[in-house]
């Protein structure tokens, strides 16, 4: 699987990071508190980042697993564990792949030897 370091975040990757927020919450949030909580992720969301997000929330509204509260806030819906255990895995690889491209060439996080 080829992942990018590019912090900029769209398409299937915002949908994930997006649903994994509100799992992770486990409460109603608002565009604005998603896109604060993809963005302190190390994530840009590219555009209009309440209209970019609105879209990409509207996706997945039409599978189920994130269901809208009121408008601009939505809260989790139905997400199946092993499309869960997906979308963590995709979201934390894009993660580490940022820190190791912010990170100098030849100073490696090594772990401490006692």
């Amino acid at each position: 699987m080829f992942v990018t370091a590019h912090p900029s975040i769209g398409g299937l990757e915002l949908r994930y990071a997006l649903v994994v927020a509100l799992v992770e919450s486990q409460r109603t949030m608002s565009l604005d508190e998603l896109g604060r909580t993809v963005e302190s992720w190390g994530f840009e969301i590219g555009g209009r980042r309440g209209k970019t997000i609105s879209a990409a929330l509207r996706w997945e509204r039409r599978r189920g697993r994130v269901l809208q509260v009121r408008r601009g806030h939505d809260r989790q819906g139905h997400v199946p564990r092993g499309s869960l255990h997906r979308m963590q895995r995709t979201i934390a690889n894009r993660r580490a792949a940022l820190r190791r491209a912010a990170d100098p060439p030849g100073h490696e996080h090594w772990p401490d030897v006692a």
